[in-house]
């Protein structure tokens, strides 16, 4: 039986707190930003994830109304350079091991190469209507977050310098969200822990927007 979603705010993520610590150097300078965290407990993992991840989606088409809503995702090792992993790329690779997002709108996919093979980097436009598979995808590939972004600011930036999963959060994507004003979202939660939600970072007064009633 799950209980009430637990909400935990810090308007600070340079200073110890309950929600998120991050180590100061992946943050951006002269840049505060803030962190907020949902979780529940008592059912899977991916059932509580899917929960919160509907809620923050309502939370934000309700609250954010200029606001798209992002599964950004990449490869979190790199992949032999053959032609069939060029051919695939990113979201037909996904498909070929079950993982197939439906109900979506814009959908972009950038490459990077060197001598260690290739990896992919993408960003799908969701809604309610496709958290399940998010969260598949989510649980598949490790490199993946979901990020709020202003309708009219271009993702090309993220995808060109693509990310990496260390200290949870990458340091070029807290960049980009600060710049362009948006929320980066990441699923916290393994198969054996009892809680399970996100931990989303924005800057503070972006957060007091959303949880604003």
């Amino acid at each position: 039986m799950t209980t009430e979603i637990k909400t935990t705010i810090t308007m600070n993520i340079s200073v110890k707190n309950e929600v998120f610590n991050l180590n100061k150097s992946n943050i951006p300078e002269n840049c505060t930003l803030a962190a907020i965290s949902w979780f529940l407990s008592g059912e899977s993992i991916s059932t509580l994830q899917l929960k919160i991840l509907n809620i923050i989606i309502n939370l934000i088409t309700e609250k954010l109304t200029k606001y798209n809503v992002w599964l950004f995702i990449g490869n979190s090792t790199w992949q032999p350079d053959t032609r069939v992993v060029r051919y695939r790329k990113l979201w037909n690779a996904l498909k070929a091991r079950g993982v197939e997002i439906p109900h979506f709108g814009e959908t972009f996919e950038q490459m990077q190469e060197s001598a260690q093979g290739l990896k992919f980097f993408g960003a799908k436009l969701i809604s309610e209507l496709s958290t399940t598979s998010v969260i598949q995808a989510i649980h598949e590939e490790r490199c993946a977050y979901i990020l709020a972004l202003p309708k009219d600011i271009s993702i090309d930036q993220a995808l060109d310098k693509g990310w990496q999963v260390n200290n949870i959060f990458d340091r070029e994507l807290l960049k980009f969200i600060a710049k362009s004003n948006g929320i980066i979202l990441k699923a916290v939660g393994e198969f054996d822990d009892y809680e399970a939600g996100f931990v989303g970072i924005a800057k503070p007064e972006l957060i007091v927007k959303l949880i604003t009633r």
